[in-house]
């Protein structure tokens, strides 16, 4: 017991200390930060205090636009999984394709994100849409097709059909990789829908800045 105490311990004082740290402004000395760059524990609660409703608003806006890209993105990404297994000819090239938006920044899909849809739920959605379809595509195409040896031999001398191979062996072999898919977005979802946001406040700012004169800023 003393050892699992002291492994909760450890990281909690360690991450109360750099709280302490960042809250008395050693932090800032040693970086040289200003205030309004990074502002203090102290101040972040205090504002959260005051804007209580809007950032709860904002919030739900960011976690229901994130949940509903990682729905989309996961059912997407298995579909193309499964049609790459069953139609191979058909399927692959789509895998292949939906794979090559991994390599895509998030940085990069949100300001086209911002073009195709108005409001900043959807751009939400898209971008998270389409960073969970890759891992999941994936994964699952490999937890469909790599199976155990002489499986899929046994089920062809039971003359097994197309369907009873895929639920009686493709699918409970992919689970695995469908959870691991699931946790690997889960983080990536939250994070493609905040920085989602940062960017379309920031093209907010430029263009508040840039067009002044434009019967939009008015």
């Amino acid at each position: 017991m003393s050892e699992k105490i002291k492994s909760v311990l450890w990281p909690l004082g360690f991450g109360i200390l750099i709280i302490a740290i960042w809250q008395i402004g050693i932090i800032h000395d040693l970086l040289g930060f200003k205030p309004f760059q990074l502002p203090v524990p102290s101040m972040i609660i205090k504002t959260l205090h005051t804007n209580f409703a809007k950032a709860l608003s904002d919030t739900m806006i960011t976690v229901s636009g994130a949940l509903t890209g990682l729905a989309l993105g996961c059912f997407i990404g298995f579909i193309v999984a499964v049609i790459a297994t069953l139609f191979p000819k058909w399927g692959y090239t789509g895998l292949t394709v939906i794979s090559a938006f991994n390599a895509i920044p998030i940085v990069a899909l949100s300001p086209i994100m911002n073009r195709w849809f108005e409001n900043g739920f959807g751009q939400k959605v898209g971008v998270v849409t389409v960073v969970c379809m890759a891992a999941m595509a994936i994964n699952a195409y490999d937890g469909l097709n790599n199976l155990r040896p002489f499986a899929m031999d046994l089920l062809d001398s039971y003359a097994a059909d197309t369907k009873t191979k895929f639920f009686k062996l493709r699918l409970p072999n992919c689970i695995p990789s469908i959870l691991t898919a699931l946790k690997i977005n889960a983080a990536s979802a939250l994070m493609a829908a905040i920085v989602g946001i940062i960017l379309y406040l920031i093209i907010t700012l430029v263009e508040r800045k840039a067009i002044k004169w434009h019967a939009s800023q008015r």
